[in-house]
């Protein structure tokens, strides 16, 4: 008997399965409301500038492969940014709910993988443990190329655990070259998931010298399936070099994609930080991910062939590849997310069902129940800087609910109730989520305001000079460098930049002042601001000739 035809396993998943949903559907609010992220900001300007006719690594930097540029560009077209304040903020909220909706395609492949892994239990659990962690939702709401790519990724592993169990030469012939081809496919979303590559081959390996009966006999054979893989990645890479090569841009998109971001490994920042914070805000995600791992190249637990090599070989694959990372941000951990969610679904019941006789310990454990949520508390009435805020209050009541239902899973798994413990502990895991939402949330009023006034108070052809784009996403930069999140420029650079600007040989109409800017040289800082005059918080405008 499985897990779901219990009574208790059908309260369970019923229970994770509406959480899930409920999380997502809450994700619509933060759309319309959570402050953009500056890297949204390079991502919308670099499409743009491609749906302007520009090409990237030539008349723009980037360092980032092109996909989401080259497909959402017809997007971009559709709205009069130039001249309509409300449809550039319109067109960010589109951008955001496809993300959203690519987002729920990623939470559905992380089910299905769940449900190959073992069972539908396993799959709703796995779906829930992705959809409740803060840093994916974080992540995952804006628009940025790790989010296709990730679905991407997801597919091709979908689609290879599918076809190594096909018994039809045709069948599985379609899914490997499926599965190639969106693997390809999210190589150009983002390189990150390159690091998948070692155990991805690892794995299609394998399956060439599986000695096991083929079903489907010599044609097309297994080396043949795993060619067809082969091929179908190459598409999406001949593709877009065939598109930079009639621009005359190859070279530049080979150097910008590949050898630069090599040599930016160089620049290096520990990735324990990142992941001491994911555990803290993600425990159960980490812990039982980390230890459902473990349990899976210890002992090889899955009753199918295919996805027992493929999720931990990829697995193991993402984890070291945030180690060869030179410089480890969030978005790119959450491409070994979803493989935690399958190893910590699939492990947590079993861990659960060994140590829940130990639990039934002494008395002291009921003044602890009590306990616990009184000094989270007084702990985050403390800590917090504005606990009298909208968000300081989010955060105590979030934080103090999660402490408390923790406090309540607990005592009901020493009482026996299984099922209520479990449903308790998703319902703490939840408050949990959405007090680390409250932690970093910023209002996005302020971004949306001065996005309108660049609409309104420039032309369409008048150039903006900032480091994160900002309020002039659309408009022209006035730079090669438009954004500076990393040691991209070099000194020279930076002096040619002075002595332009000082010249008058480059003069943008607005020059956005903001923290971010203070990459920028002094001198420039000295001369917008005896030239320029402050139009709002972040904002510098020339005056007309």
């Amino acid at each position: 008997m499985t897990r779901m035809e219990t009574d208790s396993g059908r309260q369970i998943a019923r229970v994770g399965l509406i959480l899930t949903i409920a999380i997502l559907a809450s994700r619509l609010w933060f759309i319309f409301f959570r402050n953009l992220d500056i890297d949204e900001f390079e991502h919308a300007h670099a499409t743009w500038c491609v749906s302007r006719g520009l090409v990237p690594y030539v008349d723009f930097f980037e360092h980032h492969t092109p996909w989401l540029y080259l497909l959402f560009a017809p997007l971009f077209r559709l709205f009069n940014t130039d001249a309509d304040p409300r449809a550039a903020i319109a067109l960010f909220f589109v951008l955001r709910l496809i993300m959203w909706a690519m987002t729920i395609g990623c939470v559905v492949c992380t089910y299905v993988l769940g449900r190959a892994w073992r069972d539908r239990f396993t799959g709703i659990l796995a779906a829930f443990f992705l959809t409740s962690a803060s840093q994916f939702q974080d992540s995952m709401l804006e628009y940025r190329p790790d989010v296709p790519a990730l679905l991407c990724l997801l597919v091709a592993l979908i689609a290879i655990v599918k076809a190594w169990r096909s018994e039809r030469g045709g069948t599985a012939a379609t899914l490997f070259s499926l599965g190639g081809f969106a693997f390809g496919a999210s190589v150009l979303f983002t390189q990150k998931t390159l690091f998948a590559a070692p155990g991805l081959a690892a794995a299609l390996l394998a399956y060439v010298v599986d000695d096991r009966p083929c079903a489907m006999g010599r044609w097309p054979g297994r080396a043949a399936l795993v060619a067809l893989f082969a091929l179908a990645a190459a598409v999406p890479a001949a593709w877009t070099s065939y598109w930079f090569s009639t621009r005359g841009a190859l070279d530049a998109f080979i150097h910008y994609t590949v050898t630069f971001n090599v040599e930016q490994n160089a620049e290096r920042f520990s990735p324990f930080p990142r992941l001491l914070s994911h555990a803290i805000h993600s425990p159960l995600l980490m812990a039982l991910g980390v230890g459902g791992f473990a349990v899976v190249v210890l002992k090889r637990r899955s009753e199918d062939a295919g996805v027992r090599l493929v999720l931990p070989l990829t697995a193991a694959s993402l984890f070291l590849g945030v180690f060869v990372f030179g410089r480890v941000y969030d978005q790119y951990l959450v491409n070994y997310f979803p493989h935690l969610a399958v190893f910590a679904a699939a492990w947590a019941p079993e861990l659960v069902s060994r140590a829940g006789p130990r639990i039934h310990v002494g008395a002291w454990l009921g003044p602890a129940f009590v306990v616990a949520p009184v000094a989270s508390l007084a702990a985050l009435y403390l800590g917090i800087d504005h606990p009298g805020s909208g968000i300081g209050l989010a955060m105590i009541c979030a934080f103090t609910l999660a402490s408390g239902l923790a406090a309540a899973a607990l005592d009901a798994w020493r009482r026996a109730r299984g099922s209520s413990a479990a449903s308790l502990a998703l319902l703490a895991l939840v408050a949990m989520h959405y007090g680390n939402l409250a932690r970093v949330h910023k209002p996005i009023g302020a971004q949306l305001d001065e996005l309108a006034y660049v609409t309104e108070h420039t032309r369409p052809t008048d150039a903006v000079l900032s480091v994160t784009s900002g309020p002039g996403v659309f408009r022209p930069h006035a730079w090669y460098y438009f954004f500076l999140s990393g040691p991209f420029v070099t000194d020279r650079d930076f002096a040619e930049l002075t002595r332009a600007i000082e010249s008058g040989r480059i003069r943008p109409r607005i020059v956005v002042l903001s923290m971010y800017e203070r990459k920028l040289p002094p001198a420039i800082w000295s001369y917008v601001r005896q030239h320029y005059r402050p139009v709002r918080e972040d904002l510098y405008e020339r005056p007309l000739d």
